[in-house]
């Protein structure tokens, strides 16, 4: 498809979503409520989920440093997850990268795709990322936002705690 503007009678695309590793293991690992919501949403192609090659190097390597036995790893749902619903964004945009600087340069990747591909949000937890989510919004128009605060924006409904960013007890990195 070329690049430039759409003709008006194109249709146009999804909305789409980054996920940052914490909210692909909310989803794919520890059945977070608001995860769910997110896979609903992914499922039913409300929503695209982007992603990239290094994004899902980082997260195979998060699993594979393995969880408590509470937490059950199936490796082929993983795959076959991430095969049938993640997608590379159909065009990158330039930006001045220098311009956002996350202070965990582990989690400045999130931040560089969410805006070269031109995402509508990028879910995580991290505060390193949600400090940015004003500026990176009045300049790209991308949100940063928990997942909870997108179930809420999207209209479903969750009761406190579960809306609550603090209300959950899944392990962070390294635990």
């Amino acid at each position: 498809m070329p690049l430039g503007h759409p003709s008006p009678a194109a249709p146009q695309r999804a909305k789409a979503l980054v996920l940052d590793t914490n909210v692909l293991l909310d989803w794919l690992v520890f059945r977070n409520p608001a995860a769910q919501a997110i896979e609903s949403a992914i499922r039913s192609c409300r929503v695209a989920w982007w992603s990239t090659a290094a994004l899902h190097a980082e997260f195979e390597h998060v699993v594979q440093r393995g969880f408590d036995r509470r937490w059950t790893i199936d490796p082929a749902r993983l795959a076959t997850t991430w095969a049938d619903w993640a997608q590379e964004p159909p065009a990158h945009r330039r930006f001045d990268a220098t311009a956002l600087r996350c202070r965990d340069p582990d989690d400045q990747k999130f931040l560089d795709f969410a805006v070269q591909s031109g995402a509508d949000w990028l879910l995580t937890r991290d505060r390193d990322l949600l400090v940015l989510g004003r500026r990176v919004a009045a300049a790209h128009s991308v949100q940063i936002i928990t997942p909870e605060a997108w179930v809420l924006q999207q209209g479903g409904g969750m009761n406190a705690n579960a809306a609550d960013v603090g209300a959950h007890s899944y392990p962070q990195d390294g635990a």
